[in-house]
């Protein structure tokens, strides 16, 4: 484990990323979800200072160009690692990946797993290094699971609840952006 990297994963404001998470809940419908995906991506970036730069690759969804580390983010803002008594949840788990059925392996391929994997919660954010992942990763079959214990993870944030609420309407804006696109294009001869 990298220390140095770890202390400035902590500085990130973890607060103002699960406030703004809490309030993306315009985007939980379905069909919007894979923008919040990517807004909440984009909003660790920004959060990170520096430290994190997307680049939404397939099993690496950030580079730490200062550390040379790869970085994949698994955002699950509807479930908690934490219990009521601010302590990490037992068998936090995280599906890693899901093949839609066409999985054959049995063991998760290391080169399919970024340095380090950053869970991100609606209570909070934790990272895991890339030796514990392949550690604990379980075929289901569709897929892999990670079935973490408290002591596979190392806390950015602790326990948080939403202080602040945000007013994004992020899914009126995308549709409107969606509609002057299209508008644009029936202007154009493509």
């Amino acid at each position: 484990m990298d220390k140095k990297f770890i202390s400035r994963c902590k500085k990130i404001d973890w607060q103002k990323v699960i406030d703004i998470c809490q309030s993306l809940t315009d985007l939980n419908d379905g069909q919007y979800r894979f923008l919040k995906g990517r807004f909440i991506e984009l909003l660790i970036e920004k959060e990170s200072n520096g430290l994190l730069k997307y680049v939404g690759d397939k099993h690496k969804d950030f580079v730490c160009n200062k550390f040379c580390y790869s970085v994949e983010l698994k955002s699950v803002t509807s479930q908690q690692l934490y219990k009521k008594d601010s302590t990490l949840r037992h068998g936090n788990s995280i599906i890693l990946n899901n093949s839609m059925g066409s999985n054959k392996k049995l063991f998760l391929d290391p080169n399919d797993v970024a340095d380090y994997l950053l869970i991100l919660k609606s209570d909070g954010a934790v990272l895991v290094d890339k030796k514990t992942v392949l550690q604990n990763a379980q075929s289901n079959g569709d897929g892999f699971v990670l079935k973490l214990k408290p002591n596979n993870v190392i806390e950015l944030s602790g326990y948080l609840t939403q202080v602040n609420k945000y007013s994004t309407e992020l899914k009126s804006k995308f549709d409107d952006l969606l509609r002057a696109t299209i508008h644009e294009l029936g202007d154009t001869n493509v």
